[in-house]
């Protein structure tokens, strides 16, 4: 044994005879053992002769009695998602491995199967088939056992990224007005929503997929499922966007969906228009159509009319003040509302914009004056006082049988109210009843001689403009 040294070793034994001997060498830990002659090296043959050296060239034997330590992982440039359906996965070892051990039967697939194990040395690619969408997971089997090459067993491997997610399903995408995008808008910055049922990749998705009329190219943002398409808008109107013929977005997979297909979808009525309004609009206030004036009814009527519709929360009766009377109600909507006043006393009642009066339209564009001539409506609640007496210059007595009266109002009458059924004659009948305003001549025809009287009748009732019956 003195005749050898040993590298990482010591010398166990030396047994043989003849021209043949082994040298048995204990290893001391894993790594290269290696023999060589000793300085004391002497051996002699039969007759005596010394041989100092010995020749040979390998002389080193790697001693391994550790397991290879493995890992199973996602193959590096493996795409996650992926839209194809073959899928890889990296097993991989600190040493080389006996490749006959690494076979398909040491992995397990969830939603998937083995379809190959192809490698050598320390790195193999483990293939995998999905069998459905979603998570496709690759683990050691319960048999997993692989070897290095001097036979030392594995049975576990580390790494933790083994899962890949399978999508070959485009994405269903829709798009729309953004939520919170007001309509109508008096703002020229109008947004539109892009969104998917899933994650897309924000470098599919341009300003060339979309068309938008009456406003600017749009500038696109967003990211995950939702992006943003902004537009400016190129005048008042509708502002619409639509997508373009060579649409085309895709999820993060890969897999894209063209514009016919997002047309396509008719299941919801989908909103890709909004309209852009900066024109105030022009406002009226005058006497209700049907308001009577004069009028004997303390409510009073008058008509707020607006060129476009108006949001019905702006119009209030802080908008309006009136001279012999108070704003008792404002009802309506769209283009047109009631002011409805209460008089305070008899005379003319008159509306108009208060101080503070601003109205808006939906796009929020405000108007703080308003048109309108006819605002004033006469309130008169008292009947006339009417007189009937015989005609300043009728001869008393006379000859003539035409014989005049003067019916007089203290106001100006309804003309159509004063009649000849409104007045009875004794010795005579009533011929007619001419006038206006508040004067009028009734004459009677004497029916024999003496006295002619003329008289309100039984069915007398005379009226103001207002509808106010004087009754004697």
């Amino acid at each position: 044994a003195s005749d050898f040294s040993a590298t990482n070793g010591t010398i166990a034994s030396v047994s043989g005879t003849g021209s043949a001997y082994t040298v048995t060498v204990t290893a001391t830990a894993d790594g290269d053992v290696s023999l060589a002659p000793s300085g004391d090296f002497s051996v002699l043959d039969i007759p005596g002769n010394a041989t100092t050296t010995a020749g040979g060239t390998d002389r080193t034997v790697a001693y391994d009695s550790t397991a290879a330590a493995a890992t199973l992982t996602q193959a590096a440039g493996q795409a996650d998602p992926a839209n194809n359906a073959s899928i890889a996965f990296t097993f991989s070892s600190d040493e080389a491995l006996d490749a006959a051990t690494v076979t398909a039967s040491d992995f397990s697939a969830t939603n998937g199967t083995v379809a190959s194990v192809t490698g050598a040395g320390s790195t193999y690619t483990v293939t995998l088939t999905a069998t459905g969408q979603g998570a496709v997971t690759v683990a050691p089997s319960g048999t997993f056992s692989v070897n290095d090459i001097a036979g030392n067993p594995t049975t576990t491997a580390a790494g933790a990224d083994r899962t890949v997610t399978y999508d070959s399903v485009a994405p269903a995408l829709t798009v729309q007005q953004a939520a919170g995008q007001a309509d109508p808008t008096n703002v020229a910055t109008i947004r539109f929503t892009l969104a998917g049922n899933e994650a897309l990749d924000g470098t599919t998705i341009t300003a060339d997929d979309f068309v938008v009329s009456n406003g600017s190219t749009p500038l696109i943002t967003g990211s995950g499922s939702t992006f943003t398409a902004t537009t400016t808008a190129a005048g008042e109107g509708t502002v619409s966007i639509t997508v373009s013929p060579t649409f085309s977005v895709s999820d993060i997979a890969g897999n894209s969906t063209s514009g016919a297909t997002v047309l396509a979808d008719t299941s919801v009525t989908y909103d890709r228009q909004v309209t852009y309004d900066i024109t105030a609009p022009t406002v009226t206030i005058t006497q209700a159509a049907s308001q009577a004036d004069p009028a004997k009814n303390a409510s009073i009527a008058f008509t707020f009319a607006a060129s476009e519709l108006l949001v019905a929360s702006t119009v209030t009766a802080d908008d309006f003040t009136v001279a012999n009377g108070s704003v008792a109600s404002v009802t309506g909507s769209g283009t047109t509302f009631t002011v409805t006043a209460t008089a305070a006393g008899q005379g003319a009642v008159t509306i108009a914009p208060s101080g503070s009066f601003s109205v808006s339209d939906p796009a929020g564009n405000q108007t703080t004056t308003a048109g309108g001539t006819d605002r004033t409506v006469t309130y008169d609640s008292i009947a006339p006082t009417v007189t009937l007496v015989q005609a300043a210059g009728q001869s008393d007595p006379t000859k003539t049988a035409s014989i005049a009266y003067t019916f007089t109002s203290s106001e100006i009458l309804d003309q159509t109210t004063v009649t000849l059924a409104d007045f009875t004659a004794t010795n005579g009948t009533v011929a007619s009843v001419t006038g206006s305003g508040d004067t009028y001549t009734v004459t009677v025809t004497a029916t024999g001689q003496g006295a002619v009287v003329v008289a309100p009748s039984g069915t007398f009732a005379v009226s103001d403009p207002a509808g106010n019956q004087a009754t004697t």
